[in-house]
């Protein structure tokens, strides 16, 4: 057996085996686990910093939709024709009145609401006597006249809300 260990056969397969094998076990095995382990944790990393970042998206646009709710209340003048038009004397009111409550809904109220983000398509207030005020960022579209908005789901929903945000699914802008 001590004389088998010097053959060159022995010393031969010996260097084959270092020389070969072990490179080849090494490309096959160890460095493919080496980089699926790079890679599934630069994934998780990259995952994460993702969602952070929706997370923030979202949390911003929350408060955009917040500013925009609570914006009329910030102006005066628009608060005052909003009242006045919740006590339905609208009709009855001198000619200067309506001029100052349709000035303060008609322009002061889009002017406030038209610098929102992009991704906020547009805004509707409807007041307590059914009227509809809509600033659109396209201009496009306006208020569709003896439309049911109460009966609409969206609309409810906005309602049951009582304030706070509303989530609505998808609709056909109507």
């Amino acid at each position: 057996m001590q004389r088998h260990l010097y053959t060159m056969r022995f010393k031969l397969t010996l260097l084959f085996i270092m020389t070969m094998m072990i490179p080849v076990l090494l490309i096959g095995f160890v460095i493919p686990y080496y980089y699926q382990t790079m890679i599934t944790e630069e994934k998780q990393v990259l995952t994460e910093g993702t969602l952070k970042a929706m997370a923030r998206n979202i949390e911003t646009y929350l408060d955009d939709l917040e500013r925009i709710t609570i914006m009329p209340f910030w102006n005066e003048d628009v608060m005052n024709a909003l009242k006045f038009k919740a006590t339905n004397q609208y009709d009855k009111a001198n000619d200067y009145t309506k001029l100052l409550t349709d000035r303060a809904l008609n322009e002061t109220l889009p002017l406030m609401l038209q610098n929102t983000r992009k991704d906020i398509l547009g805004t509707l207030l409807i007041s307590s006597d059914g009227t509809v005020y809509v600033t659109d960022t396209n201009e496009i579209t306006g208020p569709i006249r003896d439309f049911s908005y109460q009966q609409q789901s969206w609309y409810k929903q906005a309602v049951a809300a009582d304030g706070n945000i509303a989530f609505i699914s998808a609709h056909k802008r109507d």
